[in-house]
Formats: structure tokens, C-alpha cells, sequence
């Protein structure tokens, strides 16, 4: 957990150092979206066995695998 939250952090420093001034709106979805990864990391591994989050999807809506 603790590489992919370094990896992550790694990537937002690069790519907001990266980006033009005064782009503050990608910088929010940058780091939006850097939060929704780490979650989805964190949930696969702290228990990597359970239903993934697109079984779950497909069985709210009905669909059959």
C-alpha cells in the first residue's frame, strides 16, 4: 500500500509540475482522480478475494457474466 500510494503521489508531483500556470482546474481533477485510484488500490488490496467492483456493478444491474 505504501508503494502505490509513493507511485501516485509521484505522478501528481510530475504531472502538476508539468502543467501550465494558472490550471487549476486540472489540477483538481488530476488530484480527483489520483484519490479514486488510491481507493480502488486500496480496496483490491486489502482484501484481494472479495467480489471486484465490476461484478458488483454488473450484478446491480442485472447483467449475467
Amino acid at each position: 500500500m505504501i508503494i502505490l500510494s509513493i507511485v501516485i503521489i509521484a505522478i501528481i508531483i510530475y504531472e502538476i509540475m508539468n502543467m501550465e500556470e494558472k490550471a487549476t482546474k486540472d489540477v483538481v481533477v488530476l488530484i480527483g482522480i489520483s484519490v479514486f485510484t488510491w481507493l480502488l488500490g486500496f480496496i483490491y488490496i486489502s482484501d484481494p478475494y472479495r467480489d471486484s467492483i465490476a461484478k458488483l456493478i454488473m450484478d446491480t444491474l442485472g447483467i449475467k457474466m
